[in-house]
């Protein structure tokens, strides 16, 4: 017979569990440690919690080489994964001492009642409006103390009783880490934040800068470091991503694609009356839509700025029943692709990892559509609170931050539509700005070279003179 074991990081002891010699995890990462080569993505890199403590005993300790994937997004990414505690782990902890208790020390009553009583805490902070419209360090704080104030009382009390089994013991252990987390959240070098999240919320600490664990993290390794991605430059320029890392430029090397996006590809941004956000601007874009979709011989991808935005259009190209279309959410995203795949003539509409995520591998697009350049909402506080630090600095945010993370999060979403050399299509960029604002070039210039037009009588003539690949 054979078993499947899974522990989530927040039931893993480390160190401190009795079978820790034996756990086939820690054989698995002792091997990977003793690797020449280890190739990681940003995500896997930050999941190593020790960049956030120390820089030793790291998956890239002995390596001789580190290739990082996806390294555009190691920045951002790390910006807004600090320390964190969410409910599912909360939740978990007192479920988990409940049936402990209630195994090994049944005469606890009142602990159990306790545990109860912060369950029902839990559930209604997981109902909670938080306040993040408008950041107010003082109520995010207020909830990361209220949480210590609960967690310190279970680490006491389980002390007490951490002999008595093997899970209490681990309960105890558990209960130690998560407020040692919790305190290190509101230890005040980052910013507290509380954010509610389907069922559940999570409280993390959002730091300024990872720029010093990124550089600690490298020199503690004798490694040679290579940094890897489709978006790594600005206009060719490589400065935001090493200023981010806080690394010296030792060599960059940028390899052009295979791909001629002269030949196969078109940018078609259509004349459009005023900006997003005014009264009737969906419409009119709904409007210039349909005037494309009904051009292209194939699949068409609409990548949206916002869930808003997506629903908004949604709902007005629902109402034109010819129209083949899968928005994210309705389904679970890989029965939606797989849908939408199945479907010669399908319009995927999608934000959030879809601009990026999303690779269709043998299933070729006509047509991806982006409703507007990607900035970032300019009400998250966390936005804010890193553009003030940059400002106290004399750096512009928008220039140095937010300008270049709009670019490659524009270059990552266009970069859907040709995935093979024999693939042919048309992004429409649906913005004016394009065409009115200073930043415009930078935007286009950061793209690869392809004929650009604004009548959809010329996306009409591109489609008869090249017919997409199936």
């Amino acid at each position: 017979m054979r078993y499947a074991v899974t522990a989530s990081a927040e039931e893993c002891l480390g160190a401190a569990c009795p079978d820790y010699q034996h756990c086939p995890w820690i054989h698995a990462r002792k091997r990977s440690q003793q690797a020449d080569i280890v190739i990681v993505n940003h995500s896997l890199l930050l999941s190593d919690k020790t960049l956030f403590h120390s820089a030793d005993a790291t998956l890239a300790t002995r390596a001789e080489t580190v290739i990082v994937d996806e390294a555009h997004r190691l920045v951002d990414f790390a910006r807004h994964h600090g320390v964190q505690v969410n409910s599912w782990q909360l939740s978990a902890f007192c479920r988990d001492a409940l049936a402990s208790l209630a195994d090994d020390a049944p005469e606890q009553a009142q602990l159990c009642d306790y545990l109860a009583a912060f369950l029902r805490l839990l559930s209604r902070l997981k109902q909670s409006e938080a306040p993040s419209t408008a950041y107010v360090a003082e109520q995010h704080l207020s909830i990361q103390r209220v949480l210590v104030q609960w967690c310190q009382p279970l680490v006491d009390t389980l002390r007490r009783f951490a002999q008595r089994s093997a899970a209490l013991n681990a309960l105890s252990i558990r209960s130690q880490q998560l407020l040692k987390t919790l305190r290190d959240i509101g230890d005040g070098s980052g910013l507290c934040w509380f954010e509610t999240r389907h069922k559940g919320f999570v409280l993390q600490s959002v730091p300024v800068s990872l720029s010093n664990h990124i550089r600690q993290l490298c020199d503690a390794s004798a490694a040679n470091w290579i940094f890897t991605s489709a978006t790594l430059a600005i206009a060719g320029n490589p400065e935001r991503f090493l200023t981010g890392i806080g690394l010296p430029e030792i060599e960059f090397k940028r390899i052009e694609s295979d791909i001629d996006y002269a030949a196969n590809a078109l940018l078609y941004t259509p004349v459009l009356r005023g900006e997003p956000g005014d009264n009737g601007y969906s419409e009119q874009l709904v409007e210039q839509l349909l005037l494309l979709l009904g051009e292209i011989p194939g699949r068409a991808l609409l990548l949206f700025s916002s869930h808003r935005a997506l629903q908004q259009v949604a709902q007005l190209l629902g109402q034109h029943q010819q129209l083949d279309c899968f928005v994210q959410g309705s389904m679970e995203n890989h029965r939606l692709i797989n849908c939408f795949k199945s479907s010669p003539g399908g319009v995927l509409l999608a934000t959030g990892s879809f601009w990026e995520g999303l690779d269709l591998a043998d299933t070729a697009l006509a047509c991806v559509f982006i409703d507007k350049l990607p900035f970032a909402s300019p009400g998250d506080p966390r936005l804010a609170f890193h553009a003030n630090y940059l400002a106290g600095m004399g750096v512009d945010a928008f220039q140095q931050e937010q300008l270049p993370a709009a670019v490659i999060r524009l270059r990552q979403g266009c970069g859907r539509l040709l995935r093979r050399l024999d693939d042919r299509g048309v992004i429409m960029l649906a913005d004016p700005r394009l065409h009115s604002r200073d930043y415009a070039e930078l935007f286009i210039r950061s793209l690869p070279a392809m004929q650009q037009v604004r009548e959809i009588d010329e996306v009409k003539a591109f489609f008869q003179q090249h017919v997409p690949a199936r």
